[in-house]
């Protein structure tokens, strides 16, 4: 039996061990942003490769070709779709890549990029009645997208003070607050204060 070169020996050991397939293959999808600061990373993990895929997960930066030397979250293991939910600084973008790793190696998948825009809409409650609010930023500034209705009291149209608040519904001249609350108005314009 004829004995094959060393070097022939090892150009085959080369090319089976970097043979198509070897290393997982991942699609980084679009990312769902969910608020000014929370934000649904989504994954395929189409192909595991040769053998199983033992860690997946995203990586995460403010600049490009992120990797796990960065952000990063570890999600279990296998092919198939997967999410991460993460918390995010508004007004920021942000670079995103998918990973997966098996006994050849680690890949990355595509990167995709994003940022919560000016025109993302927030909200708030206020802590006095618990009514939720809505916000837009335009430009530098936030703005409220409706009218403040936060309504304790209620006082006719000719009544007021220099130092105490006074509170009144546009056409309401009564002082029930609950009828106050019942009307187009109120609805509509939220409440008038004078100080």
């Amino acid at each position: 039996m004829k004995k094959l070169p060393v070097t022939i020996i090892l150009a085959l050991f080369l090319l089976s061990s970097c043979e198509k397939g070897s290393l997982p293959e991942v699609e980084t999808l679009p990312a769902s942003i969910a608020d000014a600061t929370h934000v649904t990373l989504n994954v395929n993990v189409i192909d595991e490769g040769r053998t199983a895929v033992t860690t997946r997960g995203f990586c995460w930066a403010l600049t490009a070709n992120p990797t796990v030397n960065d952000n990063f979250s570890q999600n279990e293991f296998g092919p198939g779709k997967f999410t991460q939910d993460i918390e995010i600084v508004p007004d920021t973008t942000y670079y995103v890549r998918t990973y997966a790793t098996n006994s050849s190696g680690t890949v990355y998948g595509n990167e995709i990029s994003f940022s919560t825009t000016d025109s993302l809409p927030g909200s708030f409650s206020d802590s006095r009645d618990g009514t939720k609010y809505h916000w837009v930023k335009i430009g530098n500034q936030i703005w409220m997208a409706e009218n403040l209705a936060y309504l304790p009291s209620v006082n006719i149209s000719s009544s007021g003070s220099e130092t105490s608040p006074f509170y009144y519904v546009f056409g309401y001249e009564r002082a029930s607050v609950n009828d106050a609350k019942a009307t187009a108005n109120y609805a509509t314009y939220g409440v008038l204060y004078r100080y």
